[in-house]
């Protein structure tokens, strides 16, 4: 079935923050069923994919896009489930490569299971909230995000190795140095009127000292010609309650360009920092050193995106969520010249309005999180759904707990790491 679901809505029509154009041209795409979604790659992945559209110079203030714009506060549990479906209920073992897969319940645990969604390996943080995510590092290690309160080192038992208070989220970008980025929410400022958040990325040594930082209100002026007029710079519609704080950029993401073909091109130098802000739907590319914004792409199509990354060859991955109107989530595959060259989308059964992580894999089946189905699940690039996990915790209110980013780990990786450390 051909079909054109960017063609369909019109500026009038629109409740969304800064980005709600959709794509003027038409993407072929295969039949939806219940385990396979379209999934489009262009012949040559390089050069024959549409480009995404050049943004309007469109304005206008709506009541609906500021309200959209306020700080959203995101839960640890999905609104529905269905509660027979726990842990791996699908798993095509011909199509899926053996690994683990490391998430956090998004308050106090951080877990490690298995293809066949056993778990392996368990950190619990007694008394700590908002454990958001986990970075498994070589030597067993683990860092944490607690959300907007800390970032921890733990050894392999959990034990507590160092802890930085920072009003950290979403992310740690571990440098080949030890070294790490992790985004930081600035407190509430006045702005315009109003009390607004803004954004920073913050360098950490490896023991967890600060060595520097990058603010986005502080470059805002070369951050603005990037992307479509923020409703935050307008007037104030309803003074009583512009007293919330407002999240301006919510930067979500923060990672290291490596070396690949396209390295010469402009901005794609390795050690540059891929980031993403979602509520303006900009994603760019910083020169640290520079402090020089390199290579941006900033679409009204893109709806409240999270987790770029720079693949092996060359090209990025965007998980593009879809709210605000399309209604539907997409995994989007881009080249530097912003062609899109493959995406995936399931518009019955894959929308995740918030949150959410894609990863390529050896195989090169993509791993994505859909966050508040609680649901992890591999496509291979012809979009048939291979392997399906779902989070087997359900609260006592009936809830499921949400999987707002899940990390595939080679299995010589863990199985070294668990050996290594097996009790006699």
């Amino acid at each position: 079935m051909t079909w054109a679901p960017f063609e369909t809505l019109t500026r009038p029509a629109t409740i969304a923050l800064v980005l709600n154009l959709l794509f003027a041209t038409t993407i072929a795409c295969s039949e939806n069923s219940a385990t396979t979604g379209s999934a489009y790659q262009s012949s040559d992945r390089k050069t024959q994919a549409p480009a995404i559209s050049e943004q309007d110079d469109d304005s206008d203030l709506m009541d609906a896009e500021l309200e959209a714009l306020r700080s959203i506060g995101y839960a640890g549990e999905e609104e529905d489930h269905d509660s027979a479906q726990v842990g791996v209920v699908r798993h095509k073992r011909d199509k899926v490569i053996p690994g683990y897969m490391l998430y956090t319940n998004k308050v106090d645990t951080v877990h490690l299971v298995d293809m066949e969604g056993r778990e392996v390996k368990r950190w619990f943080f007694e008394g700590r909230r908002h454990c958001e995510y986990a970075h498994l590092l070589e030597d067993g290690s683990l860092l944490v995000v607690f959300t907007l309160g800390t970032v921890d080192k733990y050894d392999w038992e959990g034990n507590l190795l160092w802890r930085r208070p920072l009003r950290a989220h979403h992310d740690i970008c571990v440098l080949p140095s030890g070294e790490l980025w992790v985004p930081v929410r600035l407190k509430a400022q006045p702005y315009k009127g109003r009390q607004v958040e803004f954004d920073k990325i913050v360098k950490l040594s490896a023991e967890g000292e600060v060595l520097d930082e990058w603010s986005m209100f502080d470059d805002k002026a070369k951050l603005d010609p990037l992307y479509p007029t923020s409703p935050l710079e307008g007037v104030l519609l309803h003074p009583e309650e512009d007293a919330k704080p407002f999240d301006y950029y919510h930067l979500n993401a923060v990672s290291v360009i490596p070396e690949t073909p396209v390295s010469d091109e402009p901005g794609m130098r390795p050690g540059n920092l891929l980031l993403c802000a979602r509520n303006i739907g900009l994603i760019f590319i910083l020169n640290p050193e520079t402090r020089e914004i390199e290579w941006s792409v900033s679409e009204r199509n893109l709806q409240m995106p999270h987790h770029p990354t720079m693949l092996p060859g060359g090209t990025i991955l965007i998980y593009d969520n879809g709210k605000l109107e399309r209604g539907f989530t997409r995994i989007l595959e881009i080249d530097s010249n912003r062609n899109i060259v493959w995406h995936y989308a399931d518009e019955e059964n894959f929308y995740a309005e918030f949150q959410g992580s894609c990863q390529v894999l050896p195989n090169d089946n993509i791993l994505i999180s859909d966050a508040y189905r609680g649901r992890a699940f591999q496509v291979t690039r012809e979009g048939e759904v291979v392997w399906e996990y779902f989070h087997p915790e359900i609260l006592k209110n009936g809830k499921r707990r949400v999987l707002y980013r899940c990390t595939w780990l080679q299995p010589e990786f863990v199985e070294g790491l668990l050996e290594a450390h097996r009790e006699d």
